[in-house]
């Protein structure tokens, strides 16, 4: 391996939008999104958003 390379397991998706706009109204992930409150969740996972904090890194596996 060459210094600066990686090495990935699938091909990078780079998309500008929602991934809502990607699903019709009527596949199974959009009428769960209509039911499923999840609304609570954000709250939980807002120290992990990189984007309000760059300093936070994600735990490597």
């Amino acid at each position: 391996m060459m210094l600066g390379s990686r090495v990935r397991g699938q091909t990078e998706l780079i998309m500008a939008g929602s991934l809502r706009d990607l699903i019709p109204d009527d596949h199974i992930l959009a009428r769960v999104d209509r039911v499923l409150d999840l609304s609570w969740l954000r709250a939980e996972v807002r120290q992990l958003d990189t984007s309000r904090n760059p300093l936070v890194t994600m735990p490597t596996a």
